[in-house]
C-alpha cells in the first residue's frame, strides 16, 4: 500500500516495483532507489518544482535551459544550489541568461522543503542535473 506523503502526496512510488511502507519508526530505513524509484523521485521533484517556475521571455529566451544541483538535508530543506551550466545561449538572448538562472534558483526556494519519502533520502540528498526551460523538463 502507498504511503502518503505531506502535501497528498499519493502512491509517489506506485508501480514503480518498489514497497513503500507505512512504518510509524521515527527514523526512517534507508533502501536503495533502483531507476524506476530515481524516475518517479525526478518526477515528483520537477512536480513540486513547476508551480514556481517563470520562465523568462524575450527574443531565442525559449532555446535556454539551465541546470542545478540542489543539496537537500533530510527533511527536504535546501542546503545548497549550484549552478551548473546554462545553455542555448545565442546574442539575442544572453543579456537573459543571468536572470534566467535567478529564475531557476528562485523556484527552488520557493518550492522548498521538498516533500519527498525519507527512506530514499541517498537518492534524493543530491538532484542533479535538474535542468530547467520552457517545458521544466528534465
Amino acid at each position: 500500500e502507498a504511503t502518503k506523503w505531506p502535501g497528498g502526496l499519493v502512491g509517489l512510488l506506485a508501480g514503480s516495483g518498489a514497497r513503500v511502507s507505512d512504518s510509524r519508526s521515527t527514523a526512517p530505513v534507508a533502501k536503495t532507489a533502483s531507476a524506476a524509484v530515481k524516475s518517479s523521485l525526478q518526477a515528483e521533484v520537477r512536480r513540486q518544482l513547476k508551480p514556481h517556475w517563470r520562465a523568462p521571455t524575450g527574443a531565442d529566451a525559449e532555446l535556454l535551459r539551465t541546470e542545478l544541483a540542489i543539496t537537500l538535508a533530510p527533511n527536504g530543506a535546501v542546503t545548497d544550489i549550484e549552478v551548473l551550466r546554462t545553455t542555448g545561449q545565442t546574442d539575442s538572448n544572453r543579456p537573459q541568461v543571468k536572470l534566467h538562472q535567478e529564475q531557476a534558483i528562485r523556484a527552488v526556494r520557493l518550492a522548498a522543503p521538498f516533500k519527498l519519502p525519507g527512506e530514499y533520502y541517498d537518492a534524493w540528498k543530491l538532484l542533479s542535473p535538474i535542468g530547467f526551460d520552457k517545458r521544466l523538463s528534465q
